[in-house]
């Protein structure tokens, strides 16, 4: 809802979504579609009605969850969309790139997630189905439209919980950038705005992380087994934060403590991103993208929550999943 220079938004998650899907759109698809609001929305509402009804799926058996998947996500309407935007662009890419190869040319095609779609191959040269690359492509941006805006919904509320470091963090940007332009090395000399997304981003870990199987027999280096078949589930928050720790609270907050640490690199108290070879191949875009839109909505607006009371960052689903606060929250235009 807007008024004059002020915005109030109702729904936070979905306001980050459409931030954070614009701004991946023209290297996720290229630019033919960086501006396509209905596949936008499409993409934001399959994300948000499927991470909302994950929990069905722990209540319910394997055995009926094909059953119960109809009433909790329009899956296939959302695929149509995605087919229907996607597959000719598909088509015209790859007539684009046949031809250059029947002139020895190259295609001079931007490269971008969607482009490597298309140009990769399978194991015996066979080119990937056009509803293969749709799919690909949907399950990839189901981690850019959840995960990112999820951690930016939950920081944005931490400034709004403390006041103080967002007075702080707003000061280096003044000092940092003043009115120039954001770049690469303006965003790396922001030691404040690193120590807090990092601090931040480790409270607002999910209790317990989503189910892994063993694929195989494992045993650790204290002799304990896990069997091939059984199912992992690790405790991130105490991982993250230790295990006499209770749950986030904005006071405990302190950027400060943190010694300048890359927000891109695992360590045994920040698993943000995964681990080992499953760690998160999307983490550099989705810190840059963090860092930009902080950065942006800081410069150009004054921030609070509607109802002016102090806000509680994290909230758990099922007592176990973190979610962002969703009080509603204004924007109103810097003078």
């Amino acid at each position: 809802m807007e008024h004059r220079d002020t915005m109030v938004i109702e729904d936070s998650m979905r306001f980050f979504q459409k931030i954070i899907i614009s701004m991946a759109a023209p290297w996720a698809f290229g630019r033919e579609l960086e501006s396509d609001s209905v596949l936008f929305d499409s993409i934001c509402t399959l994300s948000t009605s499927t991470m909302q009804n994950a929990y069905w799926f722990y209540l319910f058996p394997k055995s009926v969850h094909s059953f119960v998947k109809p009433f909790l996500s329009n899956t296939r309407y959302h695929r149509k969309v995605m087919q229907d935007h996607l597959v000719p662009i598909i088509r015209q890419r790859r007539a684009k790139m046949a031809e250059a190869a029947a002139q020895g040319k190259s295609h001079a095609l931007e490269m971008n997630i969607l482009q490597r779609q298309i140009e990769c191959v399978k194991p015996d040269g066979a080119q990937y189905s056009e509803e293969e690359i749709v799919e690909g492509l949907m399950l990839i941006l189901l981690g850019v439209s959840h995960n990112t805006p999820l951690n930016m919904a939950m920081i944005f509320y931490w400034l709004l919980a403390r006041p103080d470091l967002k007075e702080r963090l707003e000061l280096e940007i003044e000092e940092v950038l003043g009115n120039g332009p954001i770049t690469q090395e303006s965003l790396d000399s922001m030691e404040f705005l690193n120590n807090f997304l990092y601090e931040t981003l480790r409270q607002g870990q999910d209790m317990l992380a989503i189910r892994k199987k063993a694929l195989a027999d494992f045993t650790f280096a204290n002799g304990y087994k896990i069997p091939e078949g059984r199912m992992i589930i690790t405790t991130n928050w105490q991982l993250n934060m230790g295990l006499d720790a209770g749950s986030p609270r904005a006071e405990i907050v302190d950027p400060s403590m943190i010694e300048k640490k890359s927000l891109t690199t695992p360590a045994k108290d920040f698993i943000i991103f995964g681990m080992g070879r499953n760690l998160c191949p999307g983490r550099f875009a989705a810190v840059q993208q963090m860092k930009m839109v902080l950065i942006l909505l800081l410069q150009r607006y004054e921030i609070g929550t509607v109802s002016g009371e102090t806000p509680q960052p994290v909230h758990y689903g099922q007592g176990f999943v973190a979610e962002p606060c969703n009080d509603p929250i204004f924007l109103k235009r810097k003078k």
